[in-house]
């Protein structure tokens, strides 16, 4: 008769700090990962709401409403902060230079746009 030795004594301690070792490895990848996007995120929903108010203000000027950097253009964007300046460009054209600031992680960060268009 043959001895037969049992192979069901479980996992050693190395198998399972190594396997610990992977896991923990993974978890901090996604973590890290998450703490991208997540930053990522409010990044492009600082940038979407500066644009906006871009928008919302060129269109405004267009049209030839007065505006100062005071009024209100529209809901949400009370931490940006704006102003612009026309520049005449000759006799028919002129430049309208936009430029918005909003305060982020301690630091001021801005966002500008200059469009050429025929004098009204």
């Amino acid at each position: 008769m043959s001895k037969r030795k049992n192979h069901n004594q479980g996992f050693l301690l190395m198998e399972v700090l190594v396997a610990l070792a992977v896991m923990a490895t993974g978890v901090l990848f996604l973590l890290q990962s998450f703490s991208v996007i997540v930053r990522s995120n409010r990044q492009l929903r600082n940038n979407q709401t500066a644009y906006r108010l871009i928008d919302a203000i060129y269109n405004r000027l267009y049209a030839g409403e007065k505006l100062s950097p005071e009024t209100p253009v529209f809901s949400g964007g009370e931490r940006y902060a704006w102003n612009s300046e026309v520049t005449p460009l000759g006799n028919r054209l002129q430049q309208l230079a936009l430029s918005v600031t909003w305060p982020e992680k301690g630091r001021t960060a801005n966002i500008s746009f200059a469009h050429t268009m025929l004098k009204k």
